[in-house]
């Protein structure tokens, strides 16, 4: 048997067994689900999978937010040799089936009622799935074809004894080269690529971050991000590899308030997550009494000073040892229970963040190491880390991984991470992964220590009319950690200047509305209210101080709505569609170059 990640997970069920495997939130109540538990329920799954006729090779959709279920489904899809299809549960019906045919998948887990009506209305025209699978059956039409997850496990437990030997034996054939996942990416087409994700992908870049960051038995990992997603994806493995604790957020919404109770020692986030909690914690502060603050802001003036020395390695003066364990005391401790207590690092990664939100967690002496990759490379492919880090960069490229900067500032990358390309498009595969490269279309360079910096997205760059080279990046990172705004997108290509549109942080905007006394019937009027307006009128000249010439924003839209995954304009780990977000305000935005 080859140690792909499926070896590793029974081999902890067999040593580990009454460790902590997984934990979710039951009716108010936190689970405790044991590695041996975990390995009855997988063997159970894949008894039932095997009953309804898959084996190796097979597809197996799974559309639902993250939740154990998802990750029971996972493993027992994997287990057999089959490959999980993700599919991300905001996917609109017709991308749905699209997905899901060209992935050949025979079966689907889905998770409620929208999702399984979803997939019914499409099923006659899917003559290759067969079953489907539902993980809370509450309110959904009865159909011969939807089975429930409790039912399908019941089944499962049944026959376990009947099928175990074959389970085992599924498991014994899987081989490094096989296929583990098909991870939907947006295509250049319209249609999205099915990235294939091999056994050996996955290993590669599980010892790399092995090598690279410490990992210990007793920690406990938090998911809360898609895990339709790579990113959230190889937090999963990592658990199954390493044999320690997964515990799930009950939701995006509410995982800084779960954090109190899974106590987590590694946290992987996305930027806008990290701003959350950034803006939450200062948002508090400044709303205290005037003690309250000066004593915050000496603390991390404190902090900040003894970043260098962390980050170097070098000894501290004693004066200012003396000082950090007093801001310790009064201010970090504080902040750092309401994240668990247990937090040793944070992992930053699919977007760039700014450097005064790193500077924050560093102040508060919690690592935060920012890292790159992409589907095409199974999430991460380089990362700073506890012996070699640079604030600035993405740090170096993961051991056995090469790198090259092409002649227009494209990065390349090659290695046993890199994907062998995607399903049934040998046109964009041969595009992508082109003379053995795969070329990232991520812009970038690599200093002279070899730290990777990314500079922007090679079809993001916004180039005015007149010749002028903006990195969006640049501008989103000055003003979208304002408290009142939530996301900010520059627009400007082959435009005279750089204008935004704003979507506003509804958290913060009304409050200060009814502060300012004024009344409004609805989010969309408020949004438009002309204090609302001047406010972020201040917000921008005060940016624009930061920004030459050519980058500042001369006019804005302020959009009507916050923007969110259900609306359209946030992808599940709350990047910004910003092609969406144009089509939308682009009769706006003309007319701003009207005026």
């Amino acid at each position: 048997m080859e140690q792909t990640v499926i070896y590793f997970f029974w081999k902890n069920v067999k040593e580990k067994g009454n460790r902590l495997a997984l934990m979710t939130k039951e009716a108010g109540r936190w689970r405790e689900i044991p590695f041996r538990e975990f390995g009855d329920i997988v063997t159970a799954l894949a008894s039932s999978l095997i009953d309804m006729g898959i084996h190796k090779g097979d597809k197996v959709a799974i559309i639902s937010q993250t939740r154990y279920e998802w990750t029971l489904s996972d493993t027992s899809i994997l287990t057999l040799g089959a490959a999980t299809v993700p599919i991300y549960p905001t996917v609109k019906e017709d991308e749905v089936k699209y997905i899901l045919a060209n992935s050949d998948s025979r079966l689907a887990f889905v998770e409620d009622k929208g999702q399984l009506q979803k997939v019914l209305k499409i099923k006659s025209d899917l003559p290759l799935l067969d079953r489907i699978v539902i993980f809370d059956p509450k309110g959904a039409p009865s159909d011969s074809a939807v089975v429930s997850f409790a039912t399908f496990l019941e089944q499962g437990r049944s026959e376990a004894a009947q099928f175990a030997p074959v389970i085992l034996e599924h498991a014994a054939k899987i081989a490094m080269d096989d296929l583990a996942t098909i991870v939907y990416t947006s295509g250049t087409t319209g249609l999205p690529k099915g990235g294939m994700i091999s056994h050996k992908n996955i290993m590669f870049n599980l010892r790399a971050l092995g090598s690279l960051v410490e990992t210990l038995q007793e920690d406990r990992a938090v998911a809360y991000l898609p895990l339709s997603h790579v990113y959230e994806r190889i937090n999963e493995f990592n658990a199954l590899y390493r044999g320690t604790a997964y515990c799930f957020a009950e939701s995006i919404d509410k995982m800084v308030e779960n954090l109190a109770d899974i106590q987590p020692a590694v946290m992987p986030g996305v930027p806008r997550v990290y701003e959350k909690m950034y803006t939450r914690v200062t948002e508090q502060i400044q709303a205290g009494p005037p003690l309250k603050r000066a004593i915050f802001n000496w603390a991390q003036s404190v902090g900040k000073r003894a970043i260098p020395y962390r980050m170097e390695g070098r000894p501290m003066p004693i004066g200012l040892k003396i000082q950090l364990a007093l801001a310790n005391g009064l201010v970090f401790k504080k902040i750092k229970d309401k994240f668990g207590g247990k937090l040793r690092y944070c992992i930053s990664a699919a977007a760039p963040i700014s450097q005064e939100v790193i500077e924050f967690f560093l102040s508060l002496d919690i690592p935060m190491y920012e890292g790159f990759g992409m589907t095409e490379t199974m999430a991460p492919t380089s990362l700073n880390t506890p012996t070699a880090s640079k604030l600035g960069t993405v740090g170096r490229v993961f051991p056995g991984v090469e790198v090259k900067i092409a002649p227009d500032g494209e990065i390349l990358l090659k290695g046993d991470n890199v994907i062998s390309g995607y399903y049934k498009l040998p046109e964009e595969t041969a595009e992508t992964f082109a003379d053995g490269w795969l070329h990232t279309g991520d812009l970038g360079e690599i200093d002279k220590d070899g730290f990777l910096k990314i500079t922007g997205r090679k079809k993001e760059l916004i180039i005015t009319s007149g010749a002028k080279h903006v990195a969006p990046n640049k501008l989103e990172n000055i003003f979208s950690l304002n408290p009142f705004i939530g996301q900010f997108v520059p627009y400007g290509d082959n435009r005279k200047f750089i204008s935004a549109i704003v979507s506003l942080e509804q958290e913060a905007i009304e409050p200060w509305a009814t502060q300012q006394g004024i009344k409004y019937s609805s989010f969309a009027e408020l949004s438009q209210y002309p204090k609302v307006r001047e406010l972020i009128q201040g917000i921008i000249e005060e940016g624009n101080k930061q920004l030459a010439q050519f980058e500042t924003i001369k006019k804005f839209i302020v959009s009507d709505h916050p923007f969110s995954i259900d609306t359209g304009e946030l992808t599940p780990t709350l990047k910004v569609k910003k092609k969406v977000v144009y089509e939308r305000y682009m009769p706006q935005l003309d007319d701003l170059y009207r005026e």
